[in-house]
């Protein structure tokens, strides 16, 4: 069975001092139940490759939660996590392996890759309806109805060179990208969460993660 490393958002618990990594519970059943075996990392971890190396992964999963360190008014923000999901993509890029950002991790392999992000609104606890455009999944829908979490998107003019968009929103905002040569794909809304998307969600997450070890 794949092992999957998942990146773990920070919340600062102030009547603690404690600054902690954490996950949605719900993507522990998501991932079994397409018979992977997910690894939370730790952002506090020096020799970023001898960790994930040890844990021998098959893939890597960037999760959602805080807004990156480069945005001017970003809140929640973990300057640590940012270093190391960019240093666990230095990694990956290296070893060959498949990578799936989800929301923020979306957000983070655009910036990576030299994009940018821009404000949006009427994104944030609704749905709304995707163009999809093309994708390398066979069989891939023209559309769909996808959740939808975030203050921050990608335009057209924010996507990175050698990003492609897979799919829009209607107000032209993209939702789906593909790296042009790495084994990278990125969504903006969340499979781990009440999503419409359900089915195309798994077939995305298999086909980027890979078929399950038996």
């Amino acid at each position: 069975m794949n092992k999957i490393g998942i990146s773990q958002r920070v919340e600062v618990i102030e009547e603690y001092e404690e600054r902690r990594d954490c996950l949605d519970q719900r993507w522990g059943p998501l991932l079994r139940s397409l018979g992977y075996v997910p690894i939370p990392l730790f952002n506090q971890v020096d020799e970023v490759d001898d960790y994930v190396d040890t844990l021998d992964l098959d893939g890597i999963l960037l999760t959602g939660g805080n807004d990156l360190e480069t945005l001017e008014d970003g809140s929640n923000v973990a300057p640590e996590r940012d270093s190391f999901e960019r240093r666990l993509l230095d990694h990956a890029i290296e070893r060959d392996l498949p990578v799936l950002g989800i929301c923020r991790g979306a957000q983070l392999v655009n910036v990576y890759f030299g994009g940018s992000l821009s404000p949006v609104e009427g994104h944030v606890a609704t749905t709304h309806e995707i163009s999809i455009t093309t994708s390398s999944i066979p069989d891939t829908p023209q559309s769909a109805t996808t959740n939808s979490y975030h203050n921050y998107g990608i335009t057209a003019d924010d996507l990175a060179t050698k990003m492609k968009a897979i799919a829009r929103t209607e107000d032209a905002t993209i939702e789906w990208v593909e790296h042009e040569t790495h084994h990278i794909t990125a969504i903006m809304w969340h499979p781990e969460r009440d999503s419409p998307s359900e089915r195309l969600d798994r077939r995305i997450i298999q086909d980027t993660l890979g078929n399950t070890k038996q």
